[in-house]
């Protein structure tokens, strides 16, 4: 993906599934950042553009924390899961989304899953939405560069398994 958006700019996320009919889909994702400085041939949209009515959306409405690249996998994941499978319970397999920030996925972006009094963040809206499905999420690594979020966690039914 880094070639068609061609900066080094992040945050860019893809996923992938092993749920049955979407074994060859691939859900590319990236910020608001990368997607104005991306040449137009990358063909990006703003996420509010290209799925408006998204069921799944960032609990804040600041700039900085909503509309981000793993929010666009998600939703581009949930808009293909959909069409296939009318009820959330029969989803089963893994979501793999692998991000670019190597200081992991934001507190926004994870929140909720370990305090039940904030609203929920992206990945536990889509845990729970699916409670038979595992996400799995990885991020690059740079050496020095100090964590911020969640670089690798692996979450189902709204809990997370590893971490």
């Amino acid at each position: 993906m880094r070639a068609t958006v061609k900066t080094d700019k992040h945050t860019i996320a893809v996923g992938r599934t092993d749920i049955k009919g979407l074994e060859g889909e691939v859900f590319q994702g990236a910020s608001p950042g990368v997607i104005k400085v991306a040449p137009e041939e990358a063909g990006l949209k703003p996420l509010d553009e290209e799925i408006p009515d998204r069921p799944i959306k960032a609990p804040h409405k600041f700039a900085l924390f909503s509309n981000h690249a793993e929010e666009m996998v998600i939703n581009k994941f949930v808009v293909k899961v959909d069409a296939i499978y009318p009820n959330p319970q029969d989803v089963k397999g893994k979501l793999y989304i692998h991000q670019s920030n190597p200081k992991g996925a934001c507190p926004k972006c994870i929140q909720g899953i370990t305090n039940s009094k904030v609203q929920p963040g992206i990945f536990l809206q889509l845990s729970k939405r699916y409670p038979n499905l595992e996400i799995v999420l990885t991020s690059e690594e740079q050496e020095g560069v100090k964590q911020y979020g969640r670089k690798f966690f692996i979450l189902k039914n709204g809990k997370y398994i590893e971490k």
